[in-house]
């Protein structure tokens, strides 16, 4: 196996920021929060996002809105999780 197949692939924060559906400014709250780490680039003073945690980050995101589909559903009075009315 080649070392180019095991370098992590870096994102600029255009790039992460797009792949997450949000703007550059909440990309640097992120980091800010420890949701996701960025490095210096050595080439600029950039910043750089590893491909594969912004990747994790965007499937956590996702689960949590489908996840916070099925509760909204369930204080509207229909339950997905048990098949009954909620009261």
């Amino acid at each position: 196996m080649s070392n180019a197949m095991s370098a992590p692939r870096y994102l600029s924060a255009d790039e992460a920021a797009a792949m997450l559906g949000i703007s550059v400014t909440t990309l640097y709250a992120y980091v800010s929060r420890g949701m996701l780490r960025s490095a210096p680039d050595a080439n600029s003073k950039r910043r750089r996002y590893d491909a594969d945690e912004v990747r994790r980050l965007a499937r956590r995101k996702e689960d949590g809105k489908r996840g916070a589909k099925s509760r909204r559903r369930c204080w509207i009075g229909v339950c997905p999780c048990s098949n009954r009315r909620s009261r």
